[in-house]
């Protein structure tokens, strides 16, 4: 055999390409299925007015979207600590990204599709 068959053999072929596809499609299933949750809990409480059902609706969305945008800003600590070894940085990504998403959509049911004043928009 020649020396070009034999290192060619002896090549690895890396998988976590298809591992990372894996968990982006996880996080894709998770935020369709998250803002879908959301919009039946919304669209179900405003059905039915009632203070005490509508108080808690809100003030369940507001701490909803506070800890995924919370979870969401995570990336921004993992960034700094890049020789930590906590993952790979392009799966902290997309994580960042389909939190902020859920946590969009939580955030503009908390209030109520209003954007508020200057300061709060």
């Amino acid at each position: 055999m020649s020396s070009g068959r034999i290192l060619a053999s002896s090549v690895r072929v890396s998988t976590s390409g298809i591992a990372a596809g894996r968990i982006e499609r996880l996080w894709q299933v998770f935020a369709a299925l998250s803002v879908a949750a959301l919009s039946w809990w919304y669209f179900a409480v405003h059905r039915q007015p009632s203070a005490d059902r509508y108080h808690g609706l809100v003030i369940g969305l507001g701490w909803i979207g506070t800890t995924l945008a919370l979870l969401a800003a995570a990336l921004s600590v993992r960034k700094r600590l890049y020789y930590q070894g906590l993952g790979r940085l392009s799966l902290w990504l997309s994580d960042h990204s389909y939190l902020g998403v859920v946590a969009a959509f939580a955030i503009f049911y908390h209030a109520g599709f209003r954007m508020g004043s200057p300061l709060t928009g």
